[in-house]
């Protein structure tokens, strides 16, 4: 797990140093009056990415949003009740969505849909969808697996 963390972390840096440096370049462009199709792309997909795996990592770390709740119960008991609540809805929300990712990158594959400008098939974007969701499944079981060995 060490090392598909480490993984994820510099699939993310990767990808907002590449959106940043497309970023910069297409804003020093047009400052120049000089317009350059299909770098909107780029950044789209590369901030697709990054995003989904911004997910997968914050499921990694058990980081997500919780709203500061679960640091107002003290009751161990209560406090582990309602942590496998939120394992069970987060997981079964990344299942719905999985299936639907994947629905979705099956019909993209079928009828070759592509961007506009650089013809990239638009399925390797909803990878980033079936990627995301896979890893974020993983993930919660593992906590969800890793909290039963500790009670």
């Amino acid at each position: 797990m060490n090392f598909l963390t480490k993984l994820i972390r510099v699939l993310m840096v990767v990808g907002l140093v590449t959106v940043s440096l497309l970023t910069f370049i297409q804003v020093v462009f047009r400052n120049m009056d000089i317009s350059i199709s299909g770098y909107d792309e780029l950044i789209g997909i590369n901030a697709i990415w990054v995003y989904f795996l911004g997910m997968a990592l914050a499921s990694a770390l058990n980081s997500h949003i919780k709203g500061g709740v679960d640091e107002l119960i003290t009751h161990q008991g209560l406090r582990r009740i309602l942590e496998m609540i939120s394992h069970v809805a987060l997981l079964v929300f990344s299942i719905i969505s999985l299936y639907i990712s994947i629905r979705l990158s099956t019909i993209a594959y079928a009828k070759s849909y592509t961007t506009i400008y650089f013809s990239i098939p638009v399925v390797f974007s909803l990878l980033a969808l079936v990627v995301g969701f896979t890893l974020n499944i993983f993930f919660v079981i593992h906590h969800m697996l890793g909290s039963t060995h500790k009670q």
